[in-house]
């Protein structure tokens, strides 16, 4: 599938601003489009703004690590006492 994918992009890469003929990138676009038909591909496939219906199922998120709890410091007591002198 990886290969369909770079074949599309260098289909649409053929373009009268990057220096093709009008018949040759007309000619490109409509086999670039007739690959897209054939193979089912997705705009987010084609263009990487998401995971496509054929790509890899989504991991799991990672669980965040578990802190070791620390037992709770014992508390002081402090008293005031008066100190005369």
């Amino acid at each position: 599938m990886t290969w369909a994918l770079s074949k599309i992009r260098a289909l649409l890469q053929k373009t009268v601003a990057n220096g093709c003929p009008v018949e040759e990138a007309l000619a490109a676009h409509a086999k670039a489009q007739a690959l897209i038909d054939k193979y089912q591909v997705g705009h987010e496939e084609l263009y990487g703004t998401g995971p496509g219906p054929r790509s890899r199922k989504p991991q799991p998120e990672p669980a965040e690590p578990k802190q070791e709890q620390q037992p709770e410091p014992k508390k002081i007591r402090w008293h005031r006492r008066a100190v005369s002198i």
